[in-house]
Order: structure tokens, then C-alpha cells, then sequence
């Protein structure tokens, strides 16, 4: 798909000498820019990497450790 954006001339000026000093062409840091956009906005719909890859604390008892202490309930309170 082609289609224009328009830049202002200090903006087009750094892209350029962005594109020189990574020897690429400016439509694909554009490109690039664009594909890290949208991967950045799909990635808050759902829990981030840091979240996903966290193996818990290992100085803190697991939860389940705590069910014993727990007291058992004498009615139900939904009943």
C-alpha cells in the first residue's frame, strides 16, 4: 500500500540524517516505526512481558502455605 505523509522540514531533516547514519532508505525507518507502533498497541490489550515472564519472589512463602491458618467457616453464609 503507498500513500503521502507530509513532515515538517525539521522533522524530515533528522529522518534523513537518521536513514544516512543507518545506511537504510527513510521509507523503511518509517516502516519500522509504524511496525513498532502497532506492536507496541497490541501489546496493551494484554499483560506485558514483564508480568508474563515474573517467577515469583523466592523469599515469599506460597500462598497455599497460608490455607491451614485459615478458619473454617461455621455456616454458609450463602445459604
Amino acid at each position: 500500500m503507498n500513500f503521502n505523509i507530509y513532515l515538517d522540514s525539521a522533522l524530515g531533516e533528522a529522518l534523513q540524517r537518521l536513514a544516512k547514519r543507518r545506511k537504510v532508505a527513510r521509507n523503511a525507518l518509517i516502516r519500522q516505526a509504524v511496525e513498532d507502533l502497532l506492536a507496541k498497541e497490541s501489546r496493551t490489550e494484554g499483560w506485558s512481558d514483564a508480568v508474563l515472564s515474573w517467577q515469583g519472589e523466592p523469599e515469599f512463602p506460597p500462598f497455599e502455605s497460608h490455607r491451614s491458618k485459615l478458619m473454617t467457616p461455621t455456616e454458609d453464609p450463602l445459604a
